[in-house]
């Protein structure tokens, strides 16, 4: 089996501030990976966990604290493994961040035991509206066929509603907006890189909005045990007797 999308889910908020934020995403299958972003009003690291309901903790990959001095912060995470279930994913904190949000995405197919392979994060400030201007700057991938996810936050919440385009060749972009749908807060996207390289998540703004700062993240994950990719076709392979 190839590694294949499956859903995608975000939500954000601006309010009296909570100790959580979470999405519910239904019918998750066993043993697939959940990987995701989170982000949340303080300049220090609040961010105590990220659950599933089930009794698991994400790993915490990235992270950016006080994104460009704007009291803002991000993190990036995954779960491998998870179990067949509606889940539903939770960041806790150990304040209450009056701004906080979530992407996150489930994949099928990929390696369950030690599924990450490359990760960076990159803050920018002003990188301006041209086409993939956003980034999360390259990552040399190891392996073909490896899932490429990446999720943007813009602190300063300044865009209109679905101004962000996923990078070029992205695929499934999802975004959240400010409670009341006020501004884009955040942004996810995904593919399936076939041939191992050199590769970036990348974001567009459409919207004309230029003196805004982004954290850009980007997490890779193998394919499961078996799986190559050649000449575009995905071949299982198994152990088999030769006849």
């Amino acid at each position: 089996m190839a590694a294949a999308f499956v859903q995608s889910k975000s939500d954000s908020k601006s309010d009296a501030g909570a100790t959580t934020e979470a999405v519910t995403i239904t019918a998750v299958g066993s043993g697939n990976l959940v990987c995701g972003m989170v982000y949340w009003l303080t300049a220090t690291n609040d961010l105590t966990s990220v659950s599933d309901g089930h009794g698991n903790t994400a790993t915490i990959v990235d992270t950016q604290l006080n994104i460009q001095g704007d009291g803002n912060s991000a993190a990036s995470f995954y779960f491998k493994n998870v179990i067949s279930a509606a889940t539903v994913i939770t960041a806790n904190f150990s304040s209450s961040p009056t701004k906080r949000g979530i992407t996150v995405e489930e994949w099928s197919g990929l390696d369950t035991v030690a599924p990450l392979d490359k990760n960076v994060s990159n803050s920018q400030a002003n990188p301006g509206t041209g086409t993939d201007a956003i980034t999360s700057t390259a990552v040399v991938t190891t392996a073909n066929g490896e899932v490429i996810f990446g999720a943007s936050y813009e602190p300063a919440n300044s865009h209109t509603a679905n101004a962000f385009s996923a990078g070029t060749n992205f695929l499934h972009l999802d975004q959240a907006f400010v409670s009341g749908g006020i501004a884009t807060a955040l942004a996810s996207e995904s593919l399936v890189q076939t041939s191992a390289g050199s590769i970036a998540a990348t974001f567009t703004i459409g919207d004309g909005v230029t003196n805004t700062d982004y954290a850009t993240f980007i997490l890779t994950f193998k394919a499961a045990a078996g799986v190559t990719v050649a000449d575009g076709m995905t071949i299982l392979r198994s152990r088999m007797r030769e006849w």
